[in-house]
């Protein structure tokens, strides 16, 4: 089966990002950038904080993502994630909470 994307889905790239936690010093950040093509254009992955919650993770995640969506070029991003407590707070349905504060205010303007 086909799937017929909107003109405008095709200049955006797709930016799929996740945290992982094992213990509270084995976490892991990452990130895959995918055209409109689903080509993978670049990934990346780093250590996250020791002790850092999976929510703090996530965020910090979503952070990369973005930061490396701007390094290739990515103007317009569709984000996806499986963080339902991140979503939620990005999209102003709750407020920022403790010490994810910093990293949700960093992810709403990411520098050029």
């Amino acid at each position: 089966m086909l799937q017929r994307l909107d003109p405008q889905e095709n200049e955006k790239c797709r930016v799929n990002v996740d945290a992982l936690k094992r213990s509270d010093v084995a976490t892991g950040l990452g990130c895959v950038i995918r055209n409109h093509q689903w080509r993978v254009l670049g990934a990346v992955a780093k250590r996250g904080q020791p002790c850092a919650s999976v929510e703090q993770l996530e965020a910090s995640a979503v952070l990369l993502g973005l930061e490396f969506a701007r390094g290739f070029g990515c103007e317009a991003v569709l984000l996806e994630w499986d963080a339902c407590g991140v979503i939620n707070q990005l999209n102003g349905q709750t407020e920022f909470i403790g010490s994810m504060g910093p990293i949700f205010e960093s992810t709403r303007v990411v520098p050029p």
